[in-house]
């Protein structure tokens, strides 16, 4: 089993719009359910994957997942953690 680490982070003053994506390999606009987000493909390097949910124009939730060397991986479990998160945000 690959190691790695999952973490939600608040950001109360960051719209999707104003986080940094680093040296990001890709940048990938997405919907979770009823909000807009990006998807930050190795942002850190291999295995990085954050998908940032806009809460509202100055606000969002970012979804920090690692799985050393496995990004598409770590980008599949982003994604499945940010719709567990997404229904508890509120709406737009």
């Amino acid at each position: 089993m690959p190691s790695g680490g999952l973490g939600v982070a608040v950001s109360a003053d960051k719209g999707i719009g104003d986080l940094s994506t680093g040296t990001a390999s890709k940048i990938v606009n997405v919907v979770i359910g009823n909000h807009q987000g990006i998807r930050v493909e190795e942002i850190l390097g291999p295995g990085f994957c954050n998908l940032s949910i806009a809460v509202s124009n100055r606000s969002s939730v970012t979804v920090n997942v690692f799985m050393a060397g496995k990004t598409a991986q770590a980008c599949a479990q982003a994604e499945q953690a940010a719709r567990l998160v997404e229904p508890k945000l509120p709406q737009g």
